[in-house]
């Protein structure tokens, strides 16, 4: 999957950007191995927010038959941000596909 990383409040280290790779790209791919290349490429947005001294991260993917898969999720620990926002996306994919099965 191609994940298009933008950062505010905070630049992107090459640690951040492994673990956002890692936990939201290659985790979440498996449940896109049915799919075009072309269809796989998520909008990733990592932050700080410095007013609750806390990290933020969403996810957006637009997928076939007009299904917009969307997670968010803000935290004091950038791991924790990263674990809830990609275990919310398993979940959404996980409903998304027992859709298209149900419709074939």
């Amino acid at each position: 999957m191609k994940l298009q990383i933008e950062a505010e409040g905070m630049d992107i280290t090459p640690s951040i950007k492994e673990k956002v790779e890692k936990k939201l790209g290659i985790e979440l791919d498996k449940y896109l191995m049915d799919f075009n290349e072309d269809v796989k490429t998520a909008d990733v947005k990592v932050e700080y927010l410095p007013h609750k001294e806390r990290f933020a991260a969403s996810f957006n993917i637009a997928l076939p038959k007009k299904e917009h898969i969307y997670a968010k999720y803000e935290d004091g620990n950038i791991d924790n941000v990263l674990t809830h926002v990609r275990e919310e996306v398993e979940r959404q994919l996980e409903r998304y596909k027992g859709k298209l099965s149900r419709n074939k």
